[in-house]
């Protein structure tokens, strides 16, 4: 049986389907935001949610357009506290962005990220929390009480 000329390109096109499949499923599955419930959930147990995704391939979760009352200023004080935890937890993304970071959060960052998207007016703020540059001493400094 003769070799056909084009069996190498043939074979390359198969091995990078596999590979973009493989990539897919892979990533597809540490996307998923249905896995938190938001209409009953409040961030302090979306910070507990992204712990739960920490040794996820690639530790990033996509957050959908939130209600303006998912975060309020009573979650303000909690999330203070928290600033300062290293404890590792995945970071979060737009559904907008078309970027998925996977290196490593914490739960300081992330509440961090929370309390600027509270002062910003809509969360998430950015299209990214790992790359998210955050004033972490006006955070701490955030009065609560302020309408």
């Amino acid at each position: 049986m003769p070799r056909s000329k084009h069996l190498p390109l043939i074979l390359s096109a198969i091995v990078f389907t596999v590979m973009l499949a493989s990539c897919a499923t892979q990533m597809g599955a540490t996307h998923s935001h249905e896995s938190f419930d938001w209409a009953r959930e409040d961030p302090l147990a979306f910070l507990a949610f992204l712990q739960t995704k920490k040794d996820d391939p690639c530790p990033t979760v996509v957050v959908p357009e939130i209600p303006d009352t998912w975060l309020t200023k009573e979650h303000l004080s909690r999330l203070q506290e928290l600033l300062d935890s290293r404890e590792p937890c995945a970071n979060v993304h737009s559904i907008y962005s078309s970027f998925r970071d996977c290196r490593m959060s914490t739960v300081g960052h992330e509440a961090a990220f929370l309390m600027e998207g509270f002062r910003k007016g809509s969360y998430p703020p950015e299209m990214n929390s790992g790359g998210a540059e955050l004033d972490m001493e006006a955070l701490r400094h955030l009065n609560p009480m302020r309408p």
